[in-house]
């Protein structure tokens, strides 16, 4: 409404190279997020795969010094610290756990940090606030 309609923003045109390169690797890993998510769900409590996916700061760190040679400073590796720790903690004592369960879970985990990484680098290159 408020790009056809009022006109109040203008719309924005994304390269068709942009769709190719940026925006459908991001579409698909966003799937397999959902798909890992719901094959998760299978097997391990909704609760359980909520503190594995708090896990995804860390392995979104985990990626971006790994595969983009991002680096960061010591205080963002020492915040990771009581993050894996405590999902450590969790999963030790976990009643209903599962392996395939989790490792799924763990995967979607790395395919949120990826897509968010994906998403970043997309919306780099993009003027939203014009006006």
């Amino acid at each position: 409404m408020v790009i056809k309609v009022l006109k109040l923003k203008p719309l924005i045109v994304v390269d068709p190279e942009d769709r190719w390169k940026r925006i459908f690797p991001m579409s698909f890993v966003f799937c397999i997020n959902i798909v890992l998510g719901n094959v998760s769900l299978r097997y391990i409590p909704v609760s359980f795969m909520q503190t594995i996916k708090s896990f995804t700061p860390a392995t979104t760190v985990v990626l971006q010094w790994l595969v983009w040679r991002n680096y960061f400073e010591w205080r963002i590796w020492a915040s990771l610290v009581p993050i894996v720790g405590g999902i450590l903690l969790t999963s030790v004592t976990e009643l209903s756990f599962n392996m395939f369960g989790f490792c799924a879970a763990l995967f979607g985990c790395l395919a949120t940090s990826t897509k968010t990484i994906l998403a970043e680098s997309l919306l780099h290159g993009y003027k939203f606030d014009r006006y």
